[in-house]
């Protein structure tokens, strides 16, 4: 039984038989998605969007089974279609990040996506870990580039914890500047911020 309106799988396929345009035709879809039926699935959601073209939750669905299906430049297209219209919708900005990802699209791009979801959500999980994953990639376009401008922490993930993860990862610049802020908003104190600027600038220097 589906959680969220308590219509079994039948039900819903009744309604949807009845009537292609049910408002919630994406709940069938869900359920068909999860059995990894991806071909039934696709069916409801492209039946259902011929009558209600806008439904993210759809939409979204549907990008998740082109992508299975190995159409990730298809995927992509349905979810920048969500994007330019909700861009609120995070799991879909979500997965148009993983896939502009196995697209290799441009990484300085890519990051104003992620940064759409740290100004809503700033302690989200998957936005601060694709940080981490692609600091050394930013750090090489920074060498290359000295115009671009490379990543302006969000000032809620700004802590001695992540300072001290960018410094375990040898990202001895982004840790300098790190440091910096820390100061800066008074987060450390005056003695921490001249031993670890010591240690960092030795590092860089190694």
């Amino acid at each position: 039984m589906h959680s969220q309106l308590n219509y079994t799988k039948e039900e819903l396929e009744t309604k949807f038989a009845n009537n292609f345009a049910i408002p919630n035709f994406h709940l069938l879809a869900e359920i068909y998605f999860q059995e990894q039926d991806f071909e039934r699935a696709r069916k409801v959601c492209e039946i259902g969007l011929q009558n209600n073209k806008n439904h993210l939750d759809a939409q979204y669905i549907l990008a998740k089974i082109e992508l299975l299906d190995g159409h990730a430049i298809k995927s992509e297209r349905i979810l920048k279609t969500i994007y330019n219209t909700h861009p609120d919708h995070i799991q879909s900005v979500k997965l148009l990040i993983e896939v502009r990802d196995f697209l290799k699209r441009s990484l300085i791009e890519t990051k104003k996506l992620v940064d759409i979801i740290l100004s809503n959500y700033p302690d989200d999980i998957f936005a601060h870990q694709w940080l981490s994953n692609h600091y050394k990639q930013f750090n090489d376009i920074q060498s290359n580039d000295a115009n671009i401008e490379i990543f302006k922490i969000n000032p809620n993930l700004q802590s001695i914890t992540f300072y001290e993860v960018l410094k375990t990862q040898k990202h001895y610049n982004q840790a300098l500047n790190m440091l910096d802020d820390l100061k800066n908003t008074k987060k450390i104190n005056a003695s921490f911020y001249k031993k670890e600027t010591r240690s960092i600038k030795k590092l860089i220097k190694q």
